[in-house]
């Protein structure tokens, strides 16, 4: 098993990190649009098919709250060519990753 925590994108804070809504997005290969399935606060509804992680398949992607700096980015895990990515992303600059490392 390997264990990795996540730190805060913006602050790099290693404490007072929260998780909160939860996108499934279920993407048959190069489909036009992946099916969403959005948990937040208790409820499960569909979403627009935007933000998923990955560009040809399945992806997941959680946001992410820090107590020092409030929304701050999303933890994101995608399928790709038979390879699962993680990594997490800062809501301000969505392209840039941090990638976790195994600690």
């Amino acid at each position: 098993m390997i264990y990795s925590s996540i730190k805060c994108p913006s602050c790099h804070d290693g404490y007072g990190l929260h998780h909160h809504e939860v996108e499934v997005f279920q993407r048959p290969e190069d489909a036009d649009r992946p099916s969403v399935i959005v948990h937040v606060d208790g409820r499960t509804e569909e979403g627009d098919g935007q933000g998923n992680p990955s560009q040809r398949r399945n992806g997941i992607r959680i946001t992410l709250s820090c107590e020092q700096c409030g929304p701050c980015g999303y933890l994101c895990i995608a399928q790709h060519k038979g390879e699962e990515h993680i990594w997490v992303e800062r809501i301000e600059t969505v392209a840039q990753h941090i990638e976790l490392e195994p600690s």
